[in-house]
Parts: structure tokens; C-alpha cells; sequence
């Protein structure tokens, strides 16, 4: 039996230094004039007007030297309502400090930023606009297929009318994304950070019913943007992806949205940080994460999709070579005892899974039907009270638990939840029925079964 080390991933999983470039003194907004004219706009709040870029059929774009909003200061661009994306570069070769506003006046126009040394929002930075707000460190942006907005090298630059259809990157050092403060797209609209290592502490994104898409690269390729997520198959190496601080990944609404997530490395660390989806009356989007290497959700970190009402709660896949779950939850579930929102399905595939002290589950309340959950590994582990449930509240049925280990799953131990009340957890696969409904079914297939302590 081959032997998985369970070392790994669980604490190794920290975010390794983001790439910026030197670090800002002056906040600052410098046009670099390849696009008309150069120099510093004034400030505090630098207007950006269409006749400081150019425009190519719906496409308006800007070019900066240098692009940083300070405390308190605010950079809002200005156009026609013709105007459906605003595409600004930076290409002056450091990294761009972001701790104030950025606004749009150009009702449903899209905002591109580009900069290839790094892009770091602080505290207290903020986003008010109409339209989909997208980040990104990538070298140039291709503009359908022969298009092309560079950053990296402005002189290579093709600008036409249409759409944004990749971000490209050249360099084998690609630079990070860092968020400490709240982006906030409008209802309906695309939140989406691509570049290298992307770390979000204390920070949040919010899509209200939207779209947040998520993608860390290490090596020369272009994303391409697609219904299921950044498409990164031809990247050689990926980066890493980070939430920690109480830091949220929320796409909530009466129709609850989408998040993709695409990377080698995604850990989500602490108490309060989550990745979220809550619907209402309307069924909801799903959770989708994909890494070429870790994926690690500890210390009381959630990923989850909820129905509030009578919407079904959209499913969540995960998917990684190594997989760990430590003190942390995976879950779909129903709070709404009177609601017949159905919860959705869980799936997992992965070479190896530690679950420990923590939980996988889906639970249903009301007559909404309990959601799937489905394993695909080489090798399981459930320790310290490490638990995959299936449960129905209320009168709808359970879920069902399926869970493939091709080599082994071994199963032992419990933790303690209180000491003075002396209750404890036991490591367990689950399907319950706790009212009317029925319990799911459970099915086990593995070459080594082990059940122990």
C-alpha cells in the first residue's frame, strides 16, 4: 500500500511573500503619455476624463506612469455613455497602492486595471461602480483575437473595439495581488483578481448575485476567461491563493452567484474568513475550487452555499492533489425549518483527504431534499472527530454518501467538545434522519478499510 505522509499540506500552506515592486511613498496618478498627454494629474480627487486616454469603438482606454490612491483620496473616470469598458494600464514599473476609492461615472461601463509590478489595496480602499471590476497583474490583454493592450511593453500594443478575451503574462516572476479592504461590485456584476500570489487579509469581495473569479499563475500563459471559471490548463506552475483574517468571499443574493477559483495552493486559515454562498427564493450558484496542489481549510474556516428560503442551495466542488480539512467546514445546508429549498451537492476529488476535527455535510430542514456528497481519492483519513454527514431535520430526505478511496480509509479517534460536559466527537461517515424524513443511503468502496479508537 503506498504510504501518503499527512504532514503536508495541513500547516505548509501559508502564503509565501507576495511579489510587489518597491514599495510607495507618494500616492500619485501619472499619465505616461503613449495615449495623448503625460504628467501628474491633481488630487485629491483625480478625474479622469475620456480625453486624457483613447477610445476605440466601446473600448476606452488609459495609460499611466504611475497609479496610486492614497487615504481618503479618490480616482473617478469620466466618458460617454458609449462606453462599455474602461481599460487602464500602468507601465512605469512599480506597484500600484490603493487605500482610497476608485469610481466610475460611466453608467455599466466595466473597469480593467493592469499592472504588471503588483496591485495592493489597503484598508480602506473601496469601488463604486456600475459595471464588472477586474485586477490583474498579466503583462497585456488581449482584445478578441488580434487586439492586444500592453502594459508590459506599450509599443506592442494593437487597440480595437473588442472585447477583453484573455490577460496575458510574459515573465517567469509574476507579480501578487494583496486586499485588506471591501470590493464591491454592483448586483449581478464580475468581481475577478488574476495575477500571481493573491492574498486577501481581513479583506472582502462581495458580487451581490455575480460572479467572482479567482485565478494564481508562476509562469508565462494567458488566461481566458469561461462560463466555469479562468481556464489556467496551459500555465507550467501556479501560485498561491490566500484568506485569512476574517477575510469573505461573498456572492449572496436572492439568487445567490458564482465563485471560481483556480490555482496551485488555496488555503483559507482562520475563524470568520469564508467563502459564501446564501440564496433566497431563487436557486443558487456553486463553489468551485481547483488546485494543482494544496487545498487547506483550518481553524474554524468555512466554505459554504445556504438556502434561506425556498431557493436550492448551489453545489460546491473542490478539487486538488492534496486535501485538508482541520478543525475547518465544507457544507451545504437549509436553515429554513418552514422553506423547501433543496441543499446541494458536495464533491471532492483529490489524491488524498485528512479531515480532522472538522466537517463535510449537508443538512435540509422543511421538505427540502438533502444534497449528495461524493469522494474520489487515493487515500482518506477521518481522525479526531473528523466527520462526513448527510442529515435531513425535517421531513425531506437525506442526502447520500458515496466516498471512493482506491488505496485505503482509515478512520479513528474522537475529540472532546466540552471538558466540563465530557462530550465528544467521534471520527464517523453519517446519513441521519433527526425528524420525518429519511436518512440517505452510504457506500463505501476502498482496498483497506480501517476503523479504530
Amino acid at each position: 500500500m503506498r504510504m501518503i505522509h499527512r504532514f503536508f499540506f495541513i500547516f505548509v500552506g501559508i502564503v509565501s511573500f507576495l511579489n510587489f515592486g518597491a514599495p510607495l511613498i507618494h500616492a500619485q496618478v501619472v499619465l505616461d503619455g503613449t495615449l495623448g498627454s503625460s504628467g501628474a494629474l491633481s488630487g485629491p480627487d483625480y478625474r479622469i476624463s475620456a480625453d486624457l486616454g483613447k477610445q476605440a469603438g466601446t473600448n476606452l482606454f488609459h495609460s499611466f506612469n504611475q497609479f496610486d490612491i492614497n487615504t481618503g483620496e479618490t480616482a473617478t473616470f469620466t466618458g460617454s455613455d458609449t462606453v462599455s469598458n474602461i481599460i487602464s494600464r500602468v507601465t512605469g514599473g512599480s506597484g500600484s497602492w490603493i487605500d482610497g476609492a476608485l469610481r466610475s461615472e460611466i453608467p455599466g461601463a466595466n473597469l480593467y486595471l493592469l499592472n504588471p509590478h503588483g496591485v495592493m489595496f489597503g484598508p480602506n480602499s473601496s469601488l463604486d461602480i456600475s459595471g464588472s471590476f477586474h485586477v490583474s497583474t498579466a503583462d497585456y490583454l488581449r482584445l478578441g483575437e488580434n487586439g492586444r493592450f500592453d502594459a508590459a511593453l506599450p509599443e506592442n500594443s494593437i487597440l480595437t473595439a473588442d472585447p477583453p478575451s484573455a490577460f496575458g503574462f510574459l515573465a517567469d516572476e509574476t507579480y501578487g495581488i494583496s486586499v485588506e479592504g471591501t470590493l464591491n461590485v454592483s448586483e449581478g456584476q464580475t468581481l475577478s483578481l488574476t495575477g500571481g500570489n493573491i492574498e486577501i487579509t481581513g479583506g472582502q469581495l462581495a458580487a451581490q448575485s455575480g460572479h467572482i473569479d479567482i485565478a494564481s499563475v508562476a509562469s508565462p500563459g494567458e488566461i481566458r476567461p469561461a462560463d466555469t471559471g479562468f481556464d489556467i490548463s496551459a500555465f507550467e506552475r501556479h501560485g498561491e491563493i490566500s484568506l485569512s483574517g476574517s477575510a469573505v468571499l461573498n456572492v449572496s443574493g436572492n439568487r445567490a452567484g458564482d465563485i471560481h477559483i483556480r490555482g496551485g495552493r488555496f488555503l483559507i486559515s482562520d475563524v470568520g474568513s469564508a467563502v459564501a454562498s446564501m440564496t433566497g427564493y431563487e436557486d443558487g450558484g456553486g463553489i468551485d475550487i481547483e488546485t494543482s496542489g494544496d487545498l487547506v481549510v483550518i481553524n474554524g474556516a468555512e466554505i459554504f452555499t445556504e438556502t434561506l428560503a425556498d431557493g436550492r442551495s448551489g453545489d460546491i466542488r473542490l478539487t486538488a492533489d492534496n486535501l485538508g480539512i482541520v478543525g475547518g467546514g465544507v457544507y451545504s445546508v437549509n436553515t429554513n425549518g418552514t422553506g423547501d429549498g433543496d441543499t446541494g451537492n458536495i464533491s471532492f476529488s483529490a489524491n488524498s483527504l485528512f479531515l480532522t476535527g472538522g466537517g463535510i455535510f449537508t443538512h435540509t430542514r422543511g421538505e427540502g431534499q438533502g444534497g449528495n456528497i461524493t469522494l474520489d481519492t487515493v487515500y482518506t483519513e477521518l481522525s479526531e472527530g473528523g466527520k462526513i454527514t448527510a442529515a435531513t431535520l425535517g421531513s425531506g430526505k437525506g442526502g447520500d454518501v458515496s466516498l471512493i478511496a482506491d488505496d485505503s480509509l482509515n478512520i479513528s479517534g474522537f475529540s472532546v467538545i466540552s471538558e466540563e460536559k465530557g462530550l465528544y466527537s467521534l471520527s464517523a461517515l453519517e446519513s441521519s434522519a433527526m425528524a420525518s424524513g429519511h436518512g440517505g443511503n452510504i457506500s463505501v468502496f476502498t482496498g483497506t478499510l480501517s476503523v479504530k479508537d
